[in-house]
């Protein structure tokens, strides 16, 4: 067995303002029951000169710790404008080799003494049912949070893999997914 780092997320998570670090810690066993955890590093050097403390497994009481190959990707950003950091988790879930469901979850971050607080996620938040009203491929994968059309809110900027049985080949899109809630809400 062994364990590697995926890095998903860089944010100040602890608002004291450095960057920070999330990451995907992955055991694995040889087989496909291997076991994932969220870590976080935080940033204890400064802005121009940072250190990072040793991680911390399932930190501010997130639940992503699974036993059941679960792949997630994480994207942080103060998703409901409210002035902190955010986190929206795509969880792909597999039995063996093969992709078996998918879920978007959505943790408002809501601050204690400082320190990060996320409350109990939401499962596929925002209408956006699991990307499928966008219907772009097999695999939608959203990447980034970005204002990509400068309204001031964050955009969701993703991957789609679609598999074409006649050439027998994935051919890979972009699609873009635009916030259109009002100031103040996600």
């Amino acid at each position: 067995a062994f364990r590697w780092l995926n890095p998903i997320g860089v944010a100040d998570f602890d608002g004291d303002g450095d960057i920070d670090i999330m990451a995907q810690l992955i055991e694995y066993d040889g087989s496909y029951d291997d076991t994932e955890f969220l870590a976080y590093y935080e940033n204890i050097g400064t802005v121009s000169s940072p250190q990072f403390a040793a991680g911390v497994e399932s930190p501010f009481g997130l639940p992503f710790s699974t036993e059941d190959t679960t792949a997630f990707i994480l994207l942080s950003g103060d998703i409901d404008n409210d002035g902190d950091i955010d986190l929206l988790s795509y969880e792909l879930s597999y039995a063996g080799p093969y992709m078996e469901g998918r879920e978007l979850k959505f943790f408002e971050n809501v601050p204690s003494g400082g320190d990060p607080n996320f409350l109990s996620p939401v499962s596929n938040p925002f209408g956006l049912d699991d990307l499928a009203q966008f219907d772009a491929g097999e695999y939608n994968v959203p990447t980034q949070l970005v204002d990509l059309d400068d309204d001031g809110d964050l955009d969701i900027i993703g991957t789609a893999n679609v598999y074409d049985y006649i050439s027998e080949e994935y051919e890979s899109q972009l699609f873009y997914i635009e916030n259109q809630a009002s100031a103040g809400e996600a």
